[in-house]
């Protein structure tokens, strides 16, 4: 498992003082707000302030204070120390299950490896290729268990979804 994990992209300046814009990467916006320290290019940066603006966080950095340094991190990722955080037990980034098998338990079949996610705003995607390609939304409803050991994802798919093996 990797020991950072990407947190947020830093899409754009706002103001001349060195606040950064960026898109979260965490499940949610508010994730990434509780952040107190943040990772660039592996070296830890305080937060000095976050809040919410027009589905993006505005981020203030310790040491960026000027329009330049601000615009000489854009399209730069911010990350988080998974060591920073407290998950419930069993939670699983996704991010840690990228290569895993999928395996559909409602029609007793490996269907595929996980080669990807896609966020979107309703939700997250993952992406199985196997014979095909199937788009599988990364929530309970859908995904049974995650075997780390074996690196299985039990997904269960309804009928409809895969083109049926």
């Amino acid at each position: 498992m990797k020991q950072y994990l990407e947190a947020g992209e830093i899409i754009n300046t706002h103001g001349i003082l060195g606040e950064l814009k960026v898109r979260s990467l965490c499940n949610t916006l508010d994730d990434l707000l509780s952040l107190k320290t943040v990772y660039l290019s592996g070296k830890p940066i305080h937060v000095i302030s976050s809040r919410p603006h027009k589905g993006f966080a505005l981020m203030k950095l310790d040491g960026i204070d000027t329009i330049e340094k601000a615009k000489s991190l854009k399209n730069s990722f911010l990350f988080l120390d998974r060591a920073d955080l407290n998950l419930e037990s069993g939670a699983v980034f996704l991010q840690d299950i990228l290569g895993f098998s999928a395996f559909d338990d409602r029609i007793g079949k490996l269907i595929g490896t996980i080669e990807n996610t896609i966020s979107l705003p309703r939700g997250d995607l993952l992406v199985i290729k196997g014979d095909e390609e199937y788009l599988i939304p990364a929530n309970p409803v859908f995904i049974k268990e995650i075997d780390q050991e074996e690196q299985i994802v039990h997904i269960h798919t309804i009928e409809g979804m895969l083109n049926e093996i």
